[in-house]
């Protein structure tokens, strides 16, 4: 609750209560046990704390920060997120949050391999967050890299699939390997959601010579 500035005393009593536990003592008791998490009572905890007063926002301003929701913290409002870059989740992959000094909370994919070699003490930090209902329309960037028969003409096969579907590609890097006549081709794309994704993967597999074609983690 410090990490998320909260500073007010909570009411463990009646947390504990919310968990069918008797005193506060045996909820603490809980979450150093594992049985509880403390993204699971953080959510009742917040719901009593008093909010702070804050200036009116011009209806702009406004705007501006909720076009930003995407993602949801759950049982919390107003925190800041942004998308790890190591593993770059878009809308509908399960995700999970990790609670940062200074940024908010970053958006990782569930499966992340920075999150699944997390110690015990970064994992204190996780939180549950969910795509929102009302995602606003925009794209995120997505490395997936194609394996193929290095033939004349791959290059531009590959691109026009993902350029028909009207996706920008915003990063290309190539190289071939002569002695097993293979290339291999990494792409960064702008897609909207894991559905269109799925759907250029399974498109781009269909072209012949191609032997691989899969998300980068």
């Amino acid at each position: 609750m410090t990490r998320l500035g909260i500073t007010s005393r909570p009411d463990l009593a009646a947390a504990a209560a919310q968990h069918n536990l008797r005193r506060g003592e045996d909820l603490l008791a809980a979450i150093g046990r594992g049985d509880l998490s403390p993204a699971q009572v953080l959510g009742p905890l917040l719901e009593h704390q008093p909010r702070p007063t804050r200036k009116r926002r011009s209806k702009t301003a406004r705007r501006k920060a909720e076009s930003s929701g995407e993602v949801r913290v759950a049982g919390v409002d107003d925190l800041m997120t942004h998308m790890a870059r190591c593993c770059k989740p878009v809308p509908h992959d399960p995700i999970v949050g990790f609670i940062t000094k200074g940024r908010g909370v970053t958006v990782h994919r569930a499966n992340c391999v920075n999150v699944k070699h997390m110690d015990e003490q970064a994992r204190l930090r996780l939180v549950d967050v969910v795509w929102s209902e009302h995602h606003v329309t925009a794209t995120y960037p997505v490395d997936i890299l194609v394996r193929a028969g290095d033939r004349k003409g791959l290059l531009r096969d590959v691109s026009s699939i993902i350029t028909d579907d009207d996706i920008d590609v915003t990063g290309v890097k190539t190289a071939s390997d002569r002695r097993s006549e293979t290339a291999i081709m990494q792409f960064t794309i702008q897609i909207s959601d894991v559905e269109q994704l799925e759907r250029v993967l399974a498109k781009v597999a269909q072209l012949p010579d191609v032997l691989e074609v899969r998300r980068q983690s």
